[in-house]
């Protein structure tokens, strides 16, 4: 299945999965997602259906780190 991944800055990130189910169990058990060496949250999940295709949306947020949560 195609997943869009939709960055802070509204810029856009194409990849396919086999398991779809596999990849929103995971994204449920985890706190951020690391994509190119960046931390971000989600934080939509999206069926987006067209005329003649279907692809999972997933919009990111910036991942921040709480002060009382910092590593070290």
């Amino acid at each position: 299945m195609n997943i869009q991944w939709i960055f802070p800055d509204n810029q856009t990130w194409e990849t396919n999965v086999g398991n779809i189910n596999k990849l929103l169990f995971t994204m449920e058990v985890v706190d951020s997602i690391s994509i190119k060496g960046v931390s971000y949250k989600t934080v939509r999940k999206e069926l987006v259906v067209r005329e003649d295709q279907f692809f999972v949306s997933i919009s990111l947020a910036q991942q921040t780190i709480e002060p009382d949560k910092e590593p070290g």
